[in-house]
């Protein structure tokens, strides 16, 4: 998924993969190296071979920042300047929000039980930029893939997940803030209705153009829809407002 599709290929990023020296374009091969605990680059060992079901198995963990409709388009449809400029801007917020993670979700855990912390405030692995959702939508978006590994005293151990997870949702909505402030700078645009994740339109942007793009949200609420209407079919009740069905 990750190698097969979008219009770059694989990036090193963030202060752990300088610790390795790694720099540039990723290579085949690279990823998977990586998330087996090895050097990415000539596949050397590093992390001890995880051989047992527990979380610490876990190889990496993928932290997708992903761009408003409305930007996705102008950066994927619009003139080649104001492309270029998008990418551009998309690009710079986007490492800044996971250097500015890792100083929050740098850490790792070592000795009996995991007792002791240690913080590194490194976070690393290999970048991927993808244009378009599954359904061929403008949907510019990143996959950021975090090793599990953190180096502590010469040592290589996997990374303390718990404060990863905890602030991806927090990084995520920094990351739509310093977008829409930096495209505001650039551009001088204006954003309305925020939805929950931080994202929000493009002030004055042709509703009729963004559902034009949007097939995938289009496939969900017919599905949405088949199937509150399949639950009233056999239940006589009307589905709640928050049910997904199964």
């Amino acid at each position: 998924y990750y190698t097969g599709r979008g219009d770059s290929p694989g990036v090193y990023f963030g202060q752990l993969a300088e610790r390795l020296e790694a720099d540039g374009e990723a290579f085949p091969g690279a990823l998977k190296r990586l998330l087996d605990g090895q050097h990415p680059l000539d596949g050397t060992a590093l992390r001890r071979p995880m051989t047992n079901a527990s979380s610490a198995h876990i190889g990496g963990f993928d932290l997708t920042l992903s761009c408003p409709k409305d930007v996705s388009i102008h950066a994927l449809v619009g003139p080649d300047e104001q492309r270029s400029a998008v990418h551009d801007i998309v690009n710079t917020v986007a490492e800044e929000t996971v250097a500015a993670m890792a100083q929050s979700a740098g850490w790792s855990r070592r000795g009996r039980g995991g007792a002791t912390k240690s913080f590194t405030g490194e976070l690393g692995g290999i970048r991927y930029v993808h244009p378009d959702s599954r359904a061929h939508d403008p949907n510019l978006h990143m996959h950021f893939i975090v090793a599990n590994m953190q180096c502590v005293d010469g040592t290589w151990l996997t990374l303390d997940a718990r404060p990863l997870y905890s602030m991806v949702k927090a990084h995520g909505m920094l990351f739509q803030a310093m977008l829409r402030a930096e495209c505001a700078r650039e551009f001088g645009w204006a954003f309305d209705d925020m939805t929950s994740d931080g994202q929000a339109t493009l002030r004055g942007f042709p509703p009729e153009l963004r559902e034009q793009f949007s097939k995938r949200r289009s496939q969900v609420l017919r599905e949405s829809q088949r199937r509150q209407d399949e639950y009233a079919d056999e239940t006589g009740r009307t589905a709640p407002a928050d049910w997904e069905g199964s």
